[in-house]
């Protein structure tokens, strides 16, 4: 039996949360001081809303909980919650998991498991604390059981790895969409007559999408 203790995150707490406090502080901000404030002290009191924001986020939309992974199957126990929230802990043997997904993304990483009868386990990590938890140790261990499962001649019981988004067919889909609807916004640019003031929600959306290609290109790669 192992044991892994995992800080456990919640994308959508932790983006609601930041949007609120962020919106908030710059409210009272704005009401606060009848004024105009000089550039360097307005540049200073946004940059210490937002750090606030985000440090307040990612405590807030962070969870605790506890992994034990034996040969009957894999147990979670919160050993913290949530704000408001109060969800049971969860059990599942070995023998009802019909696949899973690890995906790593963008200071995000996405655990899934999905069970024979459709219910899905999944566990978001923030990889912020890649180095003071166990989900690494917890992924790696879990895959080479699965290793094991699947060795045991037993077709049944085996575990199936799913493909990320940039592995599968629709990754390719949305990379090949993304570069044309670049390579058709740069061309309108540079035949337009009226060229745009401001260029950064393009440079914005040409290195989203780059990314987006390189890491399908770079997952599949590997994958083949």
């Amino acid at each position: 039996m192992k044991s892994y203790k995992i800080k456990q995150s919640s994308q959508i707490l932790f983006i609601t949360i930041l949007i609120v406090i962020t919106l908030c502080g710059i409210y009272i901000l704005n009401t606060l001081n009848d004024k105009p404030l000089p550039k360097l002290a307005t540049f200073i009191l946004i940059a210490a809303i937002i750090a606030i924001s985000y440090f307040s986020a990612r405590y807030l939309s962070t969870a605790e909980i506890e992994i034990i992974v034996n040969k009957e199957g894999i147990k979670k126990k919160w050993t913290k919650q949530f704000i408001l929230r109060n969800r049971p802990n969860v059990k599942i043997d070995w023998n009802e998991i019909s696949e899973y997904l690890f995906e790593r993304d963008r200071n995000w990483s996405t655990f899934e498991i999905v069970t024979k009868t459709g219910a899905i386990f999944q566990l978001v990590h923030n990889d912020d604390y890649d180095n003071k938890d166990d989900f690494l140790k917890f992924v790696r261990n879990f895959e080479s059981k699965v290793q094991k499962i699947n060795s045991d001649d037993i077709p049944e019981n085996d575990i199936i790895r799913a493909p990320t988004i940039y592995e599968g067919s629709t990754g390719v889909m949305i990379a090949i969409f993304g570069g044309v609807l670049v390579f058709g916004l740069m061309m309108s640019i540079f035949i337009s007559v009226e060229k745009p003031k401001h260029y950064y929600g393009i440079i914005a959306a040409c290195l989203g999408v780059s990314f987006f290609i390189q890491q399908v290109y770079s997952h599949r790669k590997r994958k083949h």
